[in-house]
């Protein structure tokens, strides 16, 4: 292996630049630099000598490992400075700046902005990005118009539940620093309709390409194509994406190597007909696949097939052998040099490890598969479809642990489907390609082309339907730390480099030891019950799970674009903790607010029984919600005063409200038809109240049901309708747990209700300040803590 590393000399350098990298974000602040450095720079010295064998290669990674931290550390200060954030605390502010990208399915526009007017009318010129979401469905707007916006800004936030999107990270990905909420909008108008000059002649044709698309095909297949070709998902519906998720070929929405080859194919062939020299075909494709990264943003993906494609092209021009690990190496360098948060993307690590995997294995092994050949298929027919087939198995074992790691799951139908997919997203490709070019030159050769790309896209559709609710499964795996990826990955490149059938076993044995410990950890799992509170914003979600028996998930948050609880925060929730199946699903009431995820919950995960109150809801959203459930055969019950739940052995659900046959006064809103549940494990018991008011919970008082709890959950987000004093002290709980989304425009909690609760010595818990809030108990006693 030593021998060999130095063939590699680009991965040489990429070693201390990553460590540089993630020193920065990871310790500075915490141990002092130095200390860590020296600590680096030994344990790398140790791997260069033992490995490299010359101690004269060490003496590059010491500058290297610093330019890492400072091109990290540069790379921070483009995000909102102290002056910004200081400004955010005085409310509303006045934005200028310029339209440079429209995402038409979320209703949003990004804005770079030039200056931001301050309450004393001063300007603050510090340029940063902003994504607005549009209040109003009508408004007309462009890419390079400029406008102003007046608003309160919001700044992206790391998770709030365990195992939740980070929006934090995912804005950071795509260079925007704040963001402007729909109800958060003052006045929004358009100062200028000029478009920029700025990147004009690919901005234009950027914008023209995608007009074309629409123009000529259906929406969906419109939306399909432009992500396909130009890497524009904004249109692109959130089913057809989860589609694409659900069979485990959502890499190929990511315009990468595959698109680079199809241009470069293209551009070969042209530069052919044309009878251009070898030199002169080189040249043309450069400058064509350069292009055509600048015209989809330089995105991580196609800026390594690019740098790869290129190395490859200049190194047959020379008549030098291109190394095609070491191009890797070349491409991340060079991507990391320039954008070091590229290496926490997960775009970034998911398209370096398929491509690494595959040249790394095709290195070692080559086509060691031999496939049956059951139905004489042509010799070079067959050698292709093994080619193809190893090539696909090579590209999983690398993305696989990824995969697992970050979603918590892999699809079961991700290695055939990828087999015959790629192929055809291929031709999707090139069609595309064809249909524009020929739509430029003669528009009615380039409509035969989008007819037969239309008739083959929604052949693609199809397909992915029957294999997603036929053939491909999702396998959640539940949580997944980072050692044991590593520990993977290093061992998958271990077992490449043994050529010796005793190393592989030893290999194969420690990745079974770390196979055994996955399970153990599962099997450990905490044994008593456990109740998580979960972060949805302005509403109520919360997850119980009955003692080794069964679980149920009451209420499942908003589903209001930017948000989407089920999507964001119950969703991954339920994967890390390895959960594909829910025994119950309880909605309290029809509020959006509290039913708003439940699509997405029951398409996404296997629903045993939907619990619903006794009266029939006057919602349109909940009549959807009861049709999407009997779509998938989910039974729904009626449950009311009186019902018991069994969640397994000491648990219990104990319905409180509504009584049989309820019919809600005309005075009286829809919040006080709510179910209301006592859940008892052993001797710790919570009310959970729903969005009960006072009118409610004096009749509940007033009964002789027992409710007295250790735990309440505040009724209604801490309106002032809410919470009674009778009813307080009647529930007589030690703490309670404030469901409330930040700065919500209701006004939630109210400051009466807070004293309140504080007057009675009860400690409050609050979801947007304390994040997730989990309960446990193991019988006795009872413990919560917040997630983060």
């Amino acid at each position: 292996m030593g021998n060999k590393l130095h063939n590699y000399p680009a991965l040489i350098v990429l070693l201390p630049l990553i460590s540089g990298i993630l020193f920065k974000k990871y310790f500075i602040g915490i141990v002092h630099p130095v200390v860590i450095w020296l600590l680096l720079l030994v344990t790398l010295a140790l791997i260069y000598i033992i490995y490299v064998q010359k101690i004269s290669t060490f003496f590059l990674i010491a500058p290297i490992l610093i330019l890492g931290t400072l091109s990290t550390a540069y790379e921070e200060n483009r995000y909102p400075s102290s002056r910004i954030t200081a400004a955010i605390s005085k409310g509303n502010l006045s934005f200028i700046g310029e339209v440079n990208k429209i995402d038409q399915y979320q209703r949003s526009i990004d804005l770079h902005i030039d200056a931001i007017i301050l309450e004393n009318d001063s300007l603050l010129i510090d340029r940063i990005n902003l994504r607005v979401f549009l209040p109003d469905e009508n408004f007309k707007i462009e890419e390079g118009n400029s406008i102003l916006v007046n608003a309160k800004i919001s700044i992206p936030e790391g998770a709030h539940n365990p195992g939740g999107f980070n929006f934090k990270s995912y804005y950071r990905s795509q260079g925007i620093d704040g963001y402007l909420m729909r109800r958060d909008i003052v006045a929004i108008k358009v100062l200028s309709k000029g478009v920029s000059n700025k990147g004009n002649i690919l901005r234009r044709l950027h914008y023209s390409i995608q007009s074309l698309l629409e123009d000529n095909l259906s929406e969906s297949n419109a939306s399909l194509i432009n992500a396909l070709l130009l890497g524009n998902r904004s249109g692109l519906s959130e089913d057809s994406k989860d589609l694409f998720l659900k069979n485990g070929v959502v890499h190929l929405l990511a315009v990468s190597g595959l698109h680079v080859g199809y241009i470069i194919g293209i551009l070969f062939l042209t530069g052919s007909v044309l009878q251009f020299n070898k030199k002169v075909i080189v040249y043309f494709i450069l400058i064509g696949i350069v292009f055509y990264a600048a015209l989809l943003g330089w995105k991580t993906p196609i800026t390594r097939a690019v740098i790869m494609g290129s190395i490859l092209l200049l190194g047959g021009l020379t008549e030098r052998r291109s190394v095609p690990l070491n191009s890797l190496g070349i491409a991340a360098l060079l991507i990391l040099l320039f954008k070091p948060y590229a290496l926490f993307e997960i775009g970034f690590q998911l398209s370096f490890m398929a491509v690494g995997s595959i040249l790394f294995f095709n290195m070692r092994y080559g086509e060691f598969i031999p496939l049956p050949n059951p139905v004489n298929l042509p010799k070079k027919l067959l050698r292709q479809v093994t080619s193809l087939s190893v090539l696909t198995l090579y590209a999983l074992i690398g993305t696989i642990p990824l995969t697992i790691y970050y979603f918590n799951s892999f699809s079961t139908g991700a290695f055939l489907l990828n087999i015959f997919i790629i192929p055809y997203v291929g031709v999707l490709i090139a069609l595309s390609i064809i249909a524009v070019m020929f739509s430029y030159l003669y528009q009615p050769v380039g409509a035969v082309f989008f007819s037969s790309l239309e008739a083959f896209t929604d052949q693609l559709f199809t397909l992915l339907s029957f294999s997603a609710n036929n053939l491909s499964k999702t396998i959640i795996i539940g949580s997944f730390p980072w050692y044991l990826l590593l520990s993977l990955i290093g061992l998958t490149i271990t077992l490449g480099f043994i050529s010796t059938l005793k190393g592989r076993k030893r290999i194969l044995i420690l990745l079974l030891l770390i196979s055994n410990i996955i399970i153990w950890r599962s099997a450990s799992r905490f044994r008593g019950s456990e109740v998580i509170f979960m972060n949805v914003g302005q509403g109520d979600a919360a997850f119980i799970e009955g003692y080794q028996s069964k679980n149920i998930l009451i209420d499942t948050g908003r589903s209001d674009y930017g948000v989407k609880s089920g999507k964001y925060a119950i969703g991954p929730y339920l994967r890390l903790k390895g959960i594909n199946r829910i025994n119950y699903l309880l909605l309290t009431h029809a509020d959006s607010d509290h039913s708003g995820g439940s699509i997405y919950i029951m398409d996404s995960f296997e629903v045993d029984t939907l619990l619903i109150g006794t009266i029939s809801p006057n919602s349109n959203s909940f009549e959807e919600i009861l049709h999407f459930a009997k779509h998938k055969n989910i039974p729904v019950k009626n449950i009311s005063l009186g019902d018991k739940i069994k969640l397994g052995e000491y648990s219990e659900i104990q319905v409180m409200y509504p009584p049989n046959n309820y019919i809600i006064p005309v005075k009286e809103t829809g919040n006080n038809s709510s179910i209301v549940i006592r859940y008892n494990f052993a001797n710790s018991s919570i009310l959970l109240s729903a969005d009960i008011e006072a009118v409610t919970e004096k009749i509940i008082s007033n009964s002789d049901l027992i409710i007295e709890s250790n735990l309440l959950k505040v009724p209604h987000h801490g309106s002032k309708s809410s919470s009674s004093g009778q009813f307080i002290d009647k529930v007589s709980p030690t703490d309670a747990i404030l469901s409330v989304g930040g700065n919500n425009p209701y006004g939630h909690p109210s400051q009466d209700v807070l004293e309140r609760y504080e007057n009675n010595r009860i400690i409050l818990h609050r979801t947007d300040k304390d994040n997730a809030i989990v309960f446990r108990s193991e019988g006795e006693k009872f413990s919560l803590y917040k997630w983060k």
